[in-house]
């Protein structure tokens, strides 16, 4: 399945463990506990489990709303029993894999960038990139961006080491979380005009930052080299056909 990373996915991605949490504070105001909203849904003994599941995130220090809430989602998409009970406990790894690897990097995390690293995880990007990605960042400043825009990249296939270089950069001068939630769609232009996922990302890691330039406007060559005619030189050849397509331009990658 092809997946388009847009501004507003990747933002929308980026806010989600924000407005999830925000959510569950103001659940547990209202008297609103998503355990029963779990035992009222699945049936006995997999609610028991999975409320176990959740406890013991919560025992863990760990966003365990989080868990409740992949459970409620898979609830409400029709998801049998046992699947519901696969998705808390592969979530409760998830998270603890992604504060582990926030740590590793000298991260003291939060609930939000702890889900937010755990999902991007979840999308195939290896605990070591998001320890380095940890620690490249400058102090202060919040993850939740550069991490759903790591996980997306990777999710189109650009090398996770390629979309660290990429998001590495824009952090050392301090570009805004909007500019680096455009890697996705920039990652797109390229991929679309021909490149694959490691010279696209490539491509991502040296531009310079905030000077993009339109894949458009980057000139290619169509056609015979200078100085050989359509004809390759032939004498009273005549080419066949209609003329070939031009193709997209594509940035030159050594």
């Amino acid at each position: 399945m092809e997946m388009h990373w847009s501004l507003r996915r990747i933002s929308k991605l980026a806010a989600f463990s924000a407005a999830a949490l925000l959510l569950g504070l103001a659940s547990s105001a209202q008297g609103q506990d998503p355990l029963v909203r779990l035992r009222e849904l699945v049936p006995q003994p997999l609610a028991d489990q999975i409320v176990a599941t959740v406890e013991e995130a919560r025992r863990q220090g760990l966003p365990d709303r989080a868990v409740a809430a992949r459970v409620l989602e898979g609830a409400a998409k029709g998801a049998a029993g046992e699947q519901l009970l696969a998705a808390a406990n592969r979530t409760l790894a998830a998270l603890q894999d992604a504060r582990a690897a926030l740590e590793a990097g000298g991260r003291l995390p939060g609930a939000v960038e702890i889900e937010a690293a755990s999902q991007t995880l979840e999308l195939g990007v290896e605990a070591q990139v998001v320890a380095t990605l940890a620690r490249a960042a400058p102090s202060g400043r919040s993850l939740v961006v550069p991490l759903a825009v790591l996980g997306g990249l990777v999710a189109q296939g650009v090398p996770a080491d390629q979309a660290l270089d990429a998001i590495g950069r824009r952090l050392e001068l301090s570009a805004s979380d909007r500019e680096i939630s455009r890697l996705p769609d920039r990652a797109a232009e390229f991929l679309a005009a021909g490149l694959d996922p490691a010279r696209a990302g490539l491509a991502l890691a040296r531009e310079r930052v905030g000077f993009d330039v339109p894949v458009s406007a980057i000139p290619v060559v169509v056609g015979p080299p200078p100085g050989i005619p359509p004809n390759a030189g032939r004498p009273g050849s005549v080419p066949k056909g209609p003329p070939p397509r031009p193709r997209p331009p594509v940035p030159h990658i050594p």
